[in-house]
């Protein structure tokens, strides 16, 4: 099975009808799970040159997050983990 893709987690965030909202990454994480059946290599350990315990597709949600809030079409809440939509 392939694992989820970037362009797939935007999707979902897309459609999800989240402007005006803002949710913690975990609430984030957890719309993503519930919206795709993600693969066993999809929980497998993401290492890269970061030190992190984040698995694949957890990786992948923060980079989602990451372009979303420097092309500032979402906001980033450093001090609780958040954004808004």
């Amino acid at each position: 099975m392939k694992c989820i893709t970037l362009k797939k987690i935007r999707e979902i965030l897309e459609n999800s009808n989240l402007s005006g909202k803002t949710l913690h990454v975990r609430e984030i994480q957890d719309l993503i799970r519930k919206n795709y059946k993600l693969s066993p290599e999809d929980y497998l350990p993401y290492v890269n040159t970061r030190k992190t315990t984040y698995q694949y597709w957890q990786s992948q949600v923060q980079k989602v997050l990451y372009y979303l809030s420097r092309d500032n079409k979402i906001t980033h809440h450093h001090d609780t983990e958040s954004y808004t939509f």
